[in-house]
């Protein structure tokens, strides 16, 4: 018969977290979720267009009323805001019935007050577009919500 071996085996025990370490990943993994959470709120706005969680109260309804022909590159639009909101004008295009297009995205920006009628001066760069006589052109106007009213105006 065979000495028996002694063995010393020892009995690992599992690590167990303390209750400050099991509020620390609580912590971490809410915060890792509201960043996610804001993340898409975010992505959704921006795709939309829109700012975040703001409200729009009312509507703009520009309306052209009247225009005048200043110059073969300035036409004046008569605008009144039929709607409940106040617009922000930022943004035109103009193109003719050749399809040639002018665009101004620095536009000086004029606010219209519901009910209010402003002139607003379309000035074009004489190159791409020329208002000539007997021809039709359609003048989109874009707001700070990016609502486009487009006008027919004929030179």
């Amino acid at each position: 018969m065979l000495p028996a071996e002694s063995s010393t085996a020892t009995v690992s025990k599992k690590p167990r977290w303390s209750a400050v370490e099991q509020a620390g990943v609580v912590v971490l993994v809410l915060i890792l979720m509201l960043s996610i959470v804001f993340a898409i709120l975010m992505l959704y706005a921006n795709y939309n267009g829109q700012v975040c969680c703001t409200r729009s109260t009312g509507t703009e309804q520009l309306n052209m009323e009247s225009y005048t022909l200043d110059s073969p590159v300035n036409v004046t639009l008569n605008i009144r805001n039929a709607g409940s909101a106040t617009a922000t004008l930022v943004n035109y295009y103009v193109k003719d019935s050749a399809g040639d297009q002018y665009s101004s995205t620095n536009w000086v920006w004029s606010v219209v007050s519901p009910n209010a009628l402003i002139q607003a001066n379309i000035i074009v760069d004489g190159n791409s577009v020329i208002f000539q006589s007997v021809n039709v052109y359609t003048v989109t106007v874009i707001t700070a919500r990016n609502y486009q009213f487009t006008y027919t105006v004929l030179a």
